[in-house]
């Protein structure tokens, strides 16, 4: 799982100081915190044992005293690492971006659009929510759990065993739903990837939708769109529906069972009741923790599911700037260049044959040249060979005498500029 975001730890190797100081803060709010049932105990057997309430005084104000520490270090932690998060979201959708513009025009041809708005966007922000928030209740819930358990076994040994007595079945449940979140927001976030690219070409050709009168086939279509979406996301949300509420039943019955147990051990006078009420509020302690165990899987889970999709786009090959070879010396700005193609043969992926066929054709430098023939014939396919939108074969396509395929790509693209018809 860690393996899957290896790309994202960076956000946190650029920035050690913010890191280290966020997971510190969140260990010691959680410390802090665990020194609040003692206190109870203190003041429940001051109070049982008939003495003068004001001798419980000083146990309230310190129980005040360890809510205001606590709240401010759980404010630093989550300004610190919720931060770092919100740097990894900008900075991998920097980069996620930076990295499509590098790709070649074939890769868009066979994208949908709204697939990659999706990655961008929801993906990301998932990744974000794995990595910042997830990360730090890990921290935090980690020290709870430990602590607490220490504790209540300092209080006794068989009453903490019999209270995490469930603690099996929870861990189980939390294996067996996490892998099923993991599939069906994979699925989900599909849907939505194709609900959004349908909806992205709709609004860009509204007119063309309006002028052929297709607004009733187009509406059905979205609609069948947006409905499998909805069944993917409720399966989802089905599987989240049935999680949470198992976990709590679970939490509950080993409540029921320290209650029992605990309440004949008070009883007997084989344990306070203020050792029984600060047992009770350590285990309540670990009732989050428990439920985190749950909520931290899940978005581990979708994160994950969203990080796998965003290392596809970054495992598509980007364009070479430039072959390997002698660099063309850079033209004067005012000089015209002349323009060749030799048995120029052009395939689009998965097309049934090619859009180009032998094309042979010298422009000299500062003449102009029309290019006719029907739509479809490869009119734009072979412009868009010269400023390497599309990448030509080696030795098929020259610009000043040089093969476009040396030329730096940047350099290129700044002395040939191709203006389409929808310009």
């Amino acid at each position: 799982m860690v393996g899957k975001y290896r790309r994202v730890w960076r956000s946190y190797g650029k920035r050690p100081g913010m890191a280290a100081l966020g997971f510190s803060a969140a260990v010691a709010s959680a410390l802090v915190s665990m020194i609040a049932p003692s206190l109870v105990r203190r003041a429940v057997d001051v109070l049982a044992a008939g003495g003068d309430p004001r001798r419980a005084l000083p146990f309230a104000l310190g129980i005040v005293g360890v809510a205001a520490v606590s709240g401010f270090l759980l404010f630093a932690q989550r300004m610190l690492l919720v931060g770092i998060s919100r740097h990894l979201e900008h900075e991998l959708r920097t980069e996620a971006f930076a990295h499509l513009l590098r790709l070649p025009a074939s890769f868009f041809s066979s994208q949908r659009v709204g697939d990659l708005l999706t990655r961008l966007s929801s993906d990301v922000q998932a990744v974000r929510m794995a990595m910042g928030p997830a990360l730090m209740y890990v921290a935090s819930t980690t020290t709870i759990l430990v602590s607490a358990v220490v504790l209540m076994l300092r209080i006794g040994v068989t009453l903490t065993l019999a209270s995490l007595s469930m603690a099996p079945a929870v861990a189980l449940t939390a294996k067996f739903f996490g892998s099923r979140i993991y599939r069906r927001w994979n699925v989900a976030q599909e849907e939505l990837s194709r609900f959004t690219a349908r909806l992205q070409e709709h609004l860009v050709g509204l007119r063309v939708l309006r002028a052929f009168a297709c607004e009733e086939q187009e509406k059905k279509t979205l609609g069948e769109l947006n409905l499998a979406y909805f069944r993917a996301s409720l399966r989802l949300v089905n599987v989240q529906a049935l999680f949470f509420p198992l976990l709590q039943f679970l939490i509950g019955v080993g409540f029921v069972v320290v209650l029992g147990y605990g309440g004949y051990k008070v009883v007997a006078r084989s344990l306070s009741l203020g050792q029984f009420v600060e047992f009770n509020l350590y285990l309540a302690r670990l009732i989050w923790p428990m439920i985190a165990v749950g909520w931290v899987a899940n978005l581990w889970q979708r994160g994950a599911a969203s990080m796998a999709r965003i290392e596809e786009l970054f495992s598509q090959t980007p364009e070479l700037p430039a072959l390997p070879g002698p660099r063309p010396a850079k033209p004067a700005p005012s000089k015209a260049l002349s323009v060749a193609f030799t048995g120029v043969r052009f395939s689009y992926p998965g097309a049934p044959g090619p859009a180009l066929r032998g094309v042979t054709l010298t422009v000299p430098a500062g003449r102009r040249v029309a290019i006719l023939g029907e739509v479809g014939s490869g009119k734009s396919t072979l412009l868009s060979l010269v400023p390497r939108l599309l990448t030509p074969p080696p030795g098929t396509v020259f610009v000043d005498g040089r093969d476009v395929l040396q030329w730096d790509l940047e350099e290129l693209r700044g002395t040939v500029v191709m203006v389409p018809q929808t310009a």
